[in-house]
């Protein structure tokens, strides 16, 4: 398991433990929403009928890469990756060699190095908290609950002392929906929409490039959620 899914996962875990099981989202014309997810409006949304080629290729210089678009299983709400290769991923992989001999060499005196990370995927992932609120104030007082418990992280209750674990900063973003908030650890944006709330997370590029593209995203999402 790569450890942005395990982020991922770990970002689901805290929302459900505050109460973020009541997500919120936005309305928009049936006409402009994909019949897949417009026939969920009765339950659950499936993710990956939302984030779909069509978006996924419309907002990222896909080329002739292979894209694979496909649920997870190992979160609580429903989750959707979508991912493909890096034009520069082999020129990446023989880097990332060079560089983990340097690292090895190091550890070997004794040295504290950390260790190097490969990316070669660019990563899209579309999370739904369902079902949504009952109300667009419940979904409102979830967002917050759910970014404060980010803020504040876990405590192990066995070691009340110890510094908090998966404790990530947020930024509020303006102009997005009802509420969004950045997370760059996460590389993460989270959203509240009408009864909806949901998170897009982006890892194309740097932190800036990541945080528009996942507000381009975040709009054309919640116009494809039912009502």
């Amino acid at each position: 398991m790569n450890t942005r899914l395990v982020s991922v996962i770990v970002f689901s875990t805290l929302l459900v433990s505050c109460g973020g099981s009541e997500s919120a989202e936005p309305a928009a014309s049936a006409s402009v929403r994909p019949a897949a997810a417009r026939a969920a409006s009765e339950g659950d949304v499936d993710p990956c009928a939302v984030l779909d080629e069509e978006m996924i290729r419309a907002h990222f210089d896909v080329g002739d890469a292979e894209l694979e678009i496909k649920p997870s299983t190992n979160t609580h709400h429903p989750l959707c990756r979508a991912f493909w290769r890096k034009p520069d991923a082999d020129a990446r992989e023989k880097a990332f060699q060079a560089k983990m001999t340097d690292y090895i060499t190091a550890k070997a005196k004794g040295e504290d190095v950390e260790m190097p990370k490969l990316r070669t995927n660019n990563e899209v992932s579309l999370t739904l908290n369902m079902p949504p609120s009952e109300s667009e104030e419940a979904a409102a007082a979830a967002f917050q609950s759910a970014m404060q418990t980010l803020e504040r992280g876990f405590r192990d209750k066995d070691n009340p002392e110890a510094p908090p674990k998966f404790q990530y900063d947020t930024n509020p973003v303006a102009g997005v929906e009802d509420q969004a908030s950045w997370t760059p650890g996460l590389s993460q944006l989270s959203v509240q929409s009408g009864r909806y709330l949901f998170h897009v997370t982006v890892q194309v590029g740097d932190a800036e490039e990541n945080q528009a593209k996942a507000k381009e995203l975040a709009s054309e999402i919640a116009r494809r959620l039912p009502d």
